[in-house]
């Protein structure tokens, strides 16, 4: 499948757009508000005038989603769900698409902003995943035109995934099972096995979760006992007080783009200044601070709450909107009728099998963790101990000796355990006493022993010596304090870094 072409999106059309429709609701909203109280008698007409309001501006969600471009066949769904569980997208072998998008807590990771790669934190919170296929784009800014291309972005970014095209591609080939599976998704290729084809599967498989069988939409399909008064209050806040305009359709939100501070402009944690939105994808000045509406569907599901994921509570978020959107200072009654009714937009969530991921061999590339970023040709550096560790799946017995080699004497060597050497003796169960100089990279045992000269420090209680010399090696404990020279063998406590 191809990609379609990307929607090209005019903002100020967008906006005078916005602006109809928001026009139009508003009418509907006053008119609806502007109704006399009715008596017992008249529940029915209410209950019709409720229907047909919110039909004018919302659609039930389908059983299926309906897309032409998109052909949904088992196997690419299939597979496309093991790629969207597998951690091994990401360089680390640590984040999946599931690990922001979490299937079992409504396609969120309930975070204000995402952890991505070496524990860095993204800029933005991280959307839901149910209905995103009902979105115009992808991402708070758009710049997604679907979800293939969403599906392409996280893994390479360096503050989420970290990886390559090509990586991927020779970690999915690296085992049997995914050949297999990619050869049954994509019939007929010379060579299924690609970075798009595993953009489209995740597609394929992230169409299927949607949420269908709200009580909302329920209420949308004729059942006018669907929704309590208090919810059906709320539905008529909504709309009367314009935020129909902005999260209308099948989705609740997710069709439209709009700035955000319309009436006034929130706090810089609310809205910090420094991300300016669309403007970052068109360039165009109006669209500073310009965000995709949010599809409202499981809202009381998915905090925290805005692009900047800083409020928690749903109550606290309408206030906002109705402050920063339409002017509305709202008091606790019409924002708890509101959120009352934004509750009634939790559908059935997606029941989703963990499978067997495929196993790997040892021609798939082993995890990295290390923070560099790509290099000039989109491929970033090995660790050290990755290196190795290849070099040890090509010729495990030499790999073998060569840590061996590097450990010296194991049990209580030379001095163990009195005089000087306070831990194991020197280098006993770590890197030994090394080839030449002094104090070179010697280490103790894991349990905090470390020798003569020990990568821990240098002369106090369970550490060793600190040996004569100067020790340039010579650092602080495992999370990697400064070097430090220590002449006369008097070292100093490192200090840890964390």
């Amino acid at each position: 499948m191809e990609s379609p072409a990307p929607p090209v999106h005019n903002s100020q059309t967008e906006l005078e757009m916005s602006t109809h429709t928001y026009a139009a609701l508003a009418l509907i909203g006053a008119l609806v508000a502007c109704q006399p109280r009715q008596s017992s008698e008249a529940a029915v007409p209410q209950a019709d005038e409720d229907l047909q309001m919110a039909l004018s501006a919302f659609e039930p969600i389908p059983a299926e989603a309906d897309l032409d471009d998109l052909v949904l066949t088992p196997e690419k769904v299939e597979l496309g769900k093991i790629l969207f569980l597998d951690p091994r997208l990401s360089r680390s072998g640590l984040i999946s698409c599931n690990t922001c998008h979490n299937l079992g807590m409504a396609g969120v990771d309930v975070q204000a902003t995402s952890v991505g790669h070496g524990w860095q934190e993204g800029p933005r919170n991280a959307p839901t995943v149910l209905n995103a296929v009902f979105n115009v784009a992808q991402f708070w800014d758009g710049r997604a035109a679907d979800l293939e291309e969403q599906a392409m972005g996280p893994v390479q970014a360096t503050v989420e995934m970290n990886n390559t095209p090509n990586r991927v591609v020779t970690t999915l080939k690296s085992m049997p099972e995914y050949v297999a599976y990619f050869e049954a998704a994509f019939p007929g290729e010379a060579d299924p096995v690609t970075f798009e084809n595993m953009a489209r599967a995740i597609e394929a498989f992230e169409a299927t979760l949607i949420t269908p069988g709200s009580r909302f939409d329920h209420f949308l399909e004729g059942d006018a006992t669907a929704l309590t008064d208090h919810e059906k209050q709320g539905l008529r806040l909504f709309v009367s007080n314009g935020c129909a305009a902005c999260h209308n359709g099948v989705n609740v939100g997710g069709r439209s783009y709009h700035a955000f501070g319309v009436h006034h402009r929130p706090g810089a944690d609310v809205l910090p200044p420094g991300d300016l939105g669309r403007y970052e994808v068109t360039g165009e000045e109006s669209d500073q601070y310009v965000f995709r509406a949010p599809s409202l569907r499981n809202v009381e599901l998915t905090p925290p709450y805005f692009h900047s994921g800083v409020v928690w509570d749903l109550n606290e978020s309408v206030a906002i909107m109705g402050m920063a959107q339409l002017g509305a200072h709202l008091d606790l009654e019409e924002t708890e009728a509101i959120v009352a009714f934004l509750k009634t937009l939790t559908g059935e969530q997606p029941e989703v099998d963990y499978p067997v991921l495929p196993a790997r061999t040892d021609a798939t590339p082993l995890p990295d963790v290390i923070m560099d970023a790509p290099t000039e040709d989109g491929e970033q550096t090995v660790s050290a101990d990755a290196t190795m560790r290849t070099a040890a799946a090509a010729n495990p017995i030499a790999a073998a000796q060569s840590r061996m080699a590097m450990g010296g004497m194991r049990g209580r060597g030379m001095g163990a355990g009195s005089g000087m050497h306070a831990g194991r003796g020197m280098g006993a169960g770590g890197m030994g006493m090394g080839a030449s100089g002094n104090c070179p990279m010697m280490s103790g045992d894991s349990t905090g022993a470390r020798g003569m000269g020990a990568m821990g420090g240098g002369m106090h209680a369970g550490r060793g010596m600190g040996a004569g010399g100067n020790c340039p090696m010579m650092s602080g404990d495992d999370a990697g304090a400064p070097a430090t020279d220590c002449p006369g063998g008097d070292c100093p406590s490192p200090q840890p870094s964390r």
